[in-house]
């Protein structure tokens, strides 16, 4: 079976700016799956998702469609002839036709027994059956997002492209209909490519997640592959919190010259155990909601720990954790593998 997406060393550049949009970027997306790019603003996400739709042609890689190339150094397809399905952030829906029409816009080429068969499908996978004849103001936030998704597979595209589809809801909202949205995809086993710069549009949504920095994918594998195992200090920090302890680890140490960075998750942060990893002074406590921020120092070096653990300032607390809990990046920010705690 071929791949629904493979994107194959695509490098795309613009002048006059110093690093290429997308540089040597290779993925692979499987059938019914949805692959999220994620990162900053600038990173190239929106720039990989044109080339992929068509709209911008890289000077050098591949990009495959369910096994047929759409780009190469002598092959170009037209964005029209990829069977590639797109949703914009804007949505773009159509004001004076109905929701039947919109759903309908692309059909052009079924009989009149066939598109009432392709409404009434699309209707009820989206849960906006009855509201055929409404024009697209007179639909809610969340009805305006399926009519969008449902006027894209309307065509059975291949592959849908999604560029930043919740931006413009509200978080309530946005909760509500990225879940559905999800439902939707996966009841049409519809493979799709999502643009985000939301980390839970990521995790609720994606198969494999890509985070893409100046151009270049950094890793590319299931959330929780990035989060528990991250190849590169900004994907750490990227996908969730984390304490910074290489200052106070390498405090510690003879080697005051390294340059290797210690990072780790909060969580994997204990007050209590067997051979504390860190004596450290509780100088400030501040309230953060769900959790507190505290202003550690350990070996005369102050760093941050968010924790829902309650310490009092001006007291002395031992952290414990594992060393294996620990992400250890050297100079480049790349992740290390040798051990690191004497």
């Amino acid at each position: 079976m071929n791949p629904a997406l493979e994107i194959i060393n695509v490098t795309k550049s613009y002048p006059g700016k110093e690093h290429p949009a997308v540089y040597d970027a290779t993925l692979t997306l499987y059938k019914g799956k949805t692959l999220g790019l994620i990162g900053e603003s600038g990173c190239g996400k929106t720039t990989l998702l044109r080339i992929i739709a068509g709209f911008e042609i890289p000077e050098k890689g591949e990009v495959k469609v369910d096994g047929r190339t759409v780009i190469s150094d002598d092959i170009t397809v037209a964005p029209s002839d990829r069977n590639v399905g797109m949703i914009f952030q804007d949505l773009a829906l159509f004001p004076h036709l109905s929701v039947r029409d919109n759903i309908l816009f692309g059909v052009t080429d079924k009989t009149p027994a066939e598109r009432n068969l392709i409404t009434e499908r699309m209707l009820e996978l989206t849960n906006l059956v009855g509201l055929d004849k409404r024009l697209p103001g007179a639909l809610s936030g969340g009805q305006q997002q399926r009519l969008a998704l449902a006027r894209c597979m309307a065509t059975s595209p291949q592959l849908v492209l999604l560029d930043e589809p919740f931006s413009n809801l509200d978080v309530a909202l946005k909760q509500q209909v990225r879940g559905q949205v999800g439902d939707l995809l996966k009841a049409a086993q519809t493979s799709a490519v999502l643009v985000t710069h939301d980390i839970d549009d990521a995790v609720s949504l994606c198969d494999t997640v890509a985070v893409m920095k100046e151009g270049r994918v950094l890793q590319a594998a299931c959330f929780e592959v990035l989060y528990d195992q991250p190849a590169d200090e900004y994907v750490a920090r990227l996908t969730g919190p984390v304490a910074d302890l290489t200052a106070p680890l390498i405090g510690g140490r003879r080697d005051n010259g390294s340059s290797e960075r210690f990072l780790i998750r909060p969580e994997k942060i204990h007050f209590r155990g067997a051979n504390p990893r860190l004596r450290t002074r509780v100088l400030k406590r501040h309230f953060a909601g769900d959790s507190f921020e505290y202003t550690l120092k350990a070996n005369d070096v102050e760093f941050k720990l968010r924790t829902s653990e309650l310490l009092q300032e001006g007291s002395e607390v031992n952290l414990f954790f594992e060393e294996r809990d620990l992400f250890v990046f050297g100079k480049e920010g790349r992740e290390l593998k040798q051990q690191v705690i004497a």
